[in-house]
């Protein structure tokens, strides 16, 4: 400090002459050679990679996305669900080549281990959870048994968050578990008795589409000997009548086929709501396919056998709408 001192008193004598600079400095201060500036690495960001997930026409461009991120420590769950999201929305896509694409066996592996660590943060990863099984379900048929141990991981998980589940959650996981019904294995059985206490809790924010999800996974579940669910049909009974104004044709004939099924397991829980849903067929009767009248005429059937005649007023409209199907006049 007072060598500097010193050169400041004496900078009015010092500038009409030349001087060593290094020789003010301190001597245990060498002058310092600029550093040559390293590049960084950087990875990109996980908007990003969702962002190029989201904006890929096939399921092949989905998983070259995925390959080209797959050493980036930032690559999350969200990303990792929303490409097997959009892979379920292109599922025409999954041509033999995606079947056999070298990176799929790695990108169902790389899913798994997100799945297997998602317990650990539940309220975090519930949406992504519920989101990647619905998706794997959809594409189950289309890659061929490919997801099984992916499925099991994920339904593993979705137990470990069922708890915290919003309505759309719970009733996408059942209905994702119900497809998977000709497959099941314990580990997707063992979700659901988890699953039946939230969607007790969660039954009254469901819509008129979740409500007739439930219900069909439930009965379709039942055949299946997945009866964990058998206990909330009396709360879907009460949300039903409630929603039933805004049930669309295949829910109506979804939520009809299904009385009948479990009608015809000795379970009558969901004749109260026949008449209500009867209302609504007429509604939306121009508006179902040819499955849906189907399903509504074969479990008119059945019902009658039981004595509940609820829908037979309906059942000349529904031969109408058949023949027109079959081309009668």
């Amino acid at each position: 400090m007072a060598r500097w001192l010193a050169v400041l008193l004496a900078w009015p004598v010092l500038r009409h002459h030349t001087f060593n600079l290094g020789a003010l400095l301190p001597a245990n201060r060498p002058l310092e050679s600029p550093r040559a500036a390293r590049p960084e690495r950087r990875h990109t960001h996980p908007k990003v990679i969702t962002k190029k997930i989201m904006a890929a026409r096939s399921a092949s461009e989905v998983l070259r996305v995925v390959e080209k991120e797959r050493s980036n420590p930032k690559l999350d769950f969200f990303a990792m669900a929303a490409a097997w999201a959009r892979m379920a929305k292109m599922q025409r896509s999954i041509s033999a080549d995606v079947l056999t694409d070298v990176f799929l066996a790695d990108f169902i592996a790389m899913t798994r281990r997100f799945a297997k660590s998602a317990g650990a943060e539940p309220k975090r990863n519930v949406r992504l959870v519920a989101n990647a099984f619905w998706a794997t379900a959809k594409l189950d048929q289309r890659m061929c048994s490919r997801l099984a141990s992916l499925q099991s991981s994920l339904a593993q998980a979705a137990k470990q968050t069922a708890k915290h589940m919003q309505a759309q959650h719970v009733a996408n996981t059942i209905y994702a578990t119900a497809t998977l019904s000709e497959s099941l294995d314990a580990s997707l059985l063992n979700v659901l008795p988890a699953l039946a206490v939230q969607a007790e809790k969660v039954s009254s924010d469901m819509k008129a589409q979740e409500v007739a999800n439930v219900i069909w996974a439930t009965a379709k579940l039942s055949e299946a000997g997945g009866d964990s669910l058998l206990s909330v049909l009396p709360t879907l009974v009460v949300r039903a009548k409630e929603v039933s104004s805004d049930m669309s044709a295949q829910a109506v004939a979804n939520v009809i086929w299904a009385a009948a099924k479990l009608s015809e397991a000795g379970d009558n829980s969901l004749l109260t709501v026949l008449p209500t849903l009867a209302v609504q067929a007429k509604e939306v009767r121009s508006n179902m396919s040819a499955q849906d009248v189907c399903n509504v005429i074969w479990a008119t059937a059945k019902l009658a056998e039981v004595g509940d005649d609820a829908l037979l007023g309906f059942l000349p409209s529904l031969v109408l709408r058949a023949n027109r199907f079959a081309g009668c006049p």
